[in-house]
């Protein structure tokens, strides 16, 4: 995502690299709007990749957001060729993850937004949206509101991961205090459920809380261990705190990494 000066545009880039990272390729552009944004991606095991983006109206009486649409981009053969968008209510804020565990819901992917567009052109929230795909992007599920969070501000889908038994963990922005919480679905995004919030040992800034970083432990010995690191401040040291569970978030443990590479 990046902000075209000569045309003027926000638009949308995806390259791939087909030799472990030492160049890479133009393969995918969304520059259907004036102003495309909203965007994440996911790959599935079964070598499906996806790009979401979302393409604002930006003409005629009816402009905005909310006028504008979902583009749902899959390719089915690692990123080489792209089929035409899947195209749906406009997302804002998305977070993507596909299903690589052996569990009834592999290959599934999990769309997940701060709020969506309904067709008068107006915003749903404060609910938060997950839509969902079982066929390789050729359909979408109808929206499911499963994150209750207070219209607060809070509730940003700043990443999510999929877990070696199926579960959907997503790190979400949380306001008021500012932080940051995991959320947790179990039956194939149907339901989530709001785990205990993360950093309350801390101090987090809204302008550091969107550069949070999340994953899952795949080795054999932490195997499923959740990791959150985000830049904060606790008891006077500034720097990187790392946070982890084994308890599928509902306890965590914290370390500060001091910011003396900063010095």
């Amino acid at each position: 995502y990046g902000w075209n000066a000569l045309k003027r545009r926000a638009e949308i880039n995806t390259f791939s690299s087909f030799d472990s990272g030492q160049t890479y390729s133009l393969v995918l552009q969304d520059t259907s709007s004036q102003w495309v944004s909203e965007v994440s991606n996911a790959f599935a095991p079964n070598g499906n990749a996806y790009v979401v983006t979302g393409a604002s109206k930006r003409t005629g009486k009816l402009r905005g957001h909310t006028y504008g649409q979902m583009h749902l981009f899959h390719s089915q053969d690692g990123g080489i060729t792209w089929h035409e968008p899947l195209k749906g209510s406009f997302i804002d804020w998305t977070a993507a993850a596909a299903d690589a565990s052996n569990g009834k819901y592999r290959n599934r992917l999990y769309i997940l937004g701060y709020d969506i567009a309904n067709d008068s052109g107006e915003w749903v929230g404060p609910r938060k949206p997950l839509i969902y795909s079982s066929d390789n992007g050729k359909t979408i599920s109808k929206p499911l509101f499963t994150g209750k969070f207070p219209d607060d501000g809070g509730g940003y889908p700043l990443a999510a991961k999929v877990n070696d038994k199926g579960y959907l963990f997503v790190l979400y922005k949380r306001d008021n205090p500012s932080g940051l919480l995991i959320a947790l679905s179990k039956d194939g995004g149907k339901t989530l459920e709001l785990m205990p919030v993360i950093n309350k040992d801390s101090l987090i800034t809204d302008r550091n809380i969107f550069n949070a970083g999340f994953d899952i432990d795949k080795s054999k010995k932490f195997n499923g261990r959740l990791y959150v690191t985000y830049a904060a401040t606790d008891k006077g040291k500034s720097g990187i705190m790392l946070a982890y569970s084994d308890e599928i978030g509902n306890t965590w443990k914290q370390k500060i990494v001091p910011d003396y590479i900063y010095k």
